[in-house]
């Protein structure tokens, strides 16, 4: 027997456990993509709620008579809001 180390292969059980680990490294990768990317749909969603409340409070300014309506608009822009934030986070 010559003295050099014989030449060793990964098992199969070895093999499965660096494709899991793989795998779990691409699935982190793109958990914390799209984590960054809600944290911008959320930061948007935010600076957009902002400029309605900044409008529905002109408009009132301007017409008061019209204050019912514009806080109605304005519950139906943040719930739409909500929904496109949930719906991006269940990944849909």
């Amino acid at each position: 027997m010559p003295n050099h180390p014989a030449r060793r292969f990964p098992s199969t059980v070895e093999r499965q456990h660096s494709r899991e680990l793989e795998t779990l490294g691409c699935r982190t990768d793109l958990a914390e993509e799209e984590l960054a990317d809600l944290g911008q749909l959320e930061a948007w969603a935010y600076f957009e709620k902002m400029k309605a409340g900044a409008l529905r409070r002109e408009a009132k300014r301007l017409n008061p008579d019209g204050a019912e309506h514009y806080d109605m608009i304005s519950a139906a822009s943040t719930v739409g809001m909500v929904k496109v934030i949930d719906r991006f986070s269940r990944g849909r």
